[in-house]
């Protein structure tokens, strides 16, 4: 704080004061060389050393000037005012120097001062235009005493750090597109077919992991320390903070990044470290923030040509067109997974074939053979025994020798709730139907081709050798399966193959 003002004139004390006026002020910040004093010439005395700024020059040092002394002034050259001034050590005195005059400005010792100085009137009774200003520096009476061990600098600490990471992680997904149906026949005008889709999250990978954070500085010295040798490391990553900085005095922080382009799965970096000259350390650990890219998925099914539509479920039924006339056509259908933002992550297609042709001909029912007119055509026939002899699993137990008591119990199982009974009872319908069949115009039935629940097209007589085949470790659906096709083959409603 400035503690007293003076202004002396060529030495003579005087009593002036002017605004500054003209153009914009100009400010500086200088260091230290050496030339020649004119403070005594002024009357200063006590003064250690002067720094004299020259206008339109540099600045010249004389005497003892602290290292890196430093001013900072705001002036006006025509208006012939110096408008305030900071500097980095005590000033006794500011000299003006102006046209043929000095003014010399006292302050005892301060180190700034915000009121306006000038240096001497003109002709005209303005201020002359500056043509220089001395700082006399120094504290006090007496001779100077340069100070020659000066206290050393307190050394630096880091304080806590701080880091927070974030990233991008992106899922991926297969999906896989089935049918239960590849091959349906129907006589009408729409065949069902049934699907099945599943869908399978299969990892995620990482990317733009990066860190950004800060570590706190404390300087407890009134001028400012170099922090130097600084480095920043963490686990994976390329980090990057200045080498070294210029820390003002109190607190302050200095910021670091680190990136991570080579992690692209977990696990992440959990800390960073941070280091500087004179064994300075800190660390922080990294808080974590991501944003997740296709964590949740759409599946949609286009079928047959039609518009996509969101499914629903993992297992649906659609219902094809068959052909106007007879013949089969091939049902295309995709079921394709979309991610955020519209985006395609995969797709699976099957196909399947949907038919419209002609239905089985030459079947008879169970209640036929068990009536009085179809056991009469069996008995007539003589080739009841020839008949059973291809399916003994699944027809063994029938007697043609007693073709009343032995139809009466096949014919009634169609009735029970086992699966086994009801199959054997069609299946006998169906042989019968095979072996006695009399076609006109056409082949016998058992060449008819037909669906088989296996999924392919076979003959009623290999249809028949399938079932035999599975009586014995087949399950409860897919001896139904069996059991309904010889059913719709006895009332002559099953449709054949192409």
């Amino acid at each position: 704080m400035r503690r007293s003002r003076a202004r002396t004139r060529l030495g003579v004390l005087a009593a002036f004061a002017a605004a500054a006026v003209g153009l914009p002020a100009v400010a500086g910040t200088f260091a230290s060389s050496d030339v020649k004093t004119e403070c005594a010439e002024a009357g200063v005395t006590g003064h250690t050393g002067t720094a004299k700024l020259d206008i339109g020059g540099a600045w010249d040092f004389a005497g003892v000037v602290p290292p890196d002394w430093t001013a900072e002034l705001s002036y006006d050259v025509a208006a012939g005012t110096l408008q305030s001034w900071t500097a980095s050590s005590p000033v006794l005195a500011v000299l003006m120097k102006g046209g043929d005059g000095l003014v010399a400005y006292a302050y005892d010792g301060a180190t700034s001062s915000t009121t306006a100085i000038t240096t001497p009137a003109n002709s005209s009774g303005n201020p002359a235009g500056i043509s220089h200003i001395t700082f006399c520096l120094g504290g006090g009476e007496g001779d100077p005493v340069p100070d020659p061990d000066p206290d050393p600098l307190l050394p630096l600490s880091l304080g806590d750090a701080s880091a927070a990471g974030t990233y991008v992680e992106t899922f991926a997904w297969s999906i896989d597109k089935s049918t239960s149906t590849p091959f349906a026949v129907r006589s009408g005008d729409t065949a069902p077919l049934a699907y099945e889709v599943t869908v399978t999250r299969t990892g995620s990978s990482l990317s733009d992991v990066a860190v950004a954070g800060s570590v706190a500085v404390s300087n407890p010295n009134a001028v400012a320390v170099e922090l130097a040798d600084i480095e920043v490391a963490s686990p994976g990553g390329d980090c990057s903070a200045p080498s070294s900085v210029s820390v003002p005095p109190g607190d302050t922080s200095v910021a670091f990044t680190c990136t991570y382009a080579g992690v692209t799965s977990p696990p992440l970096a959990t800390s960073v470290s941070v280091t500087a000259a004179g064994g300075l350390g800190s660390s922080a650990t990294i808080a974590w923030d991501g944003d997740e890219v296709h964590a949740e998925v759409t599946v949609v099914d286009s079928f047959d040509g039609a518009d996509p539509v969101v499914l629903d479920g993992t297992t649906y039924e659609r219902s094809a067109a068959t052909p106007a006339s007879e013949g089969c056509r091939t049902v295309d259908n995709v079921a394709t997974i979309v991610g955020d933002v519209g985006a395609v992550l995969g797709s699976d297609r099957v196909t399947a074939t949907a038919c419209r042709q002609a239905i089985t001909a030459g079947g008879f029912t169970i209640g036929y053979w068990n009536n009085k007119n179809g056991k009469a055509r069996l008995a007539a026939s003589g080739r009841c025994a020839e008949a059973l002899a291809p399916y003994p699993a699944s027809l063994g137990t029938f007697q043609c020798t007693d073709l009343t008591g032995s139809l009466a119990t096949f014919n009634k199982a169609a009735n029970s709730k086992d699966a086994l009974l009801m199959l054997r009872a069609q299946m006998l319908a169906t042989v019968f139907n095979v072996v006695l069949d009399a076609p006109v115009g056409r082949a016998p039935l058992g060449y008819a081709a037909v669906p088989s629940p296996s999924g392919s097209c076979t003959t009623v007589t290999q249809l028949l050798a399938e079932a035999e085949a599975a009586v014995t470790t087949a399950d409860r659906a897919t001896l139904l399966a069996y059991k309904d096709v010889f059913d719709r083959i006895n009332n002559s409603v099953q449709p054949i193959c192409a």
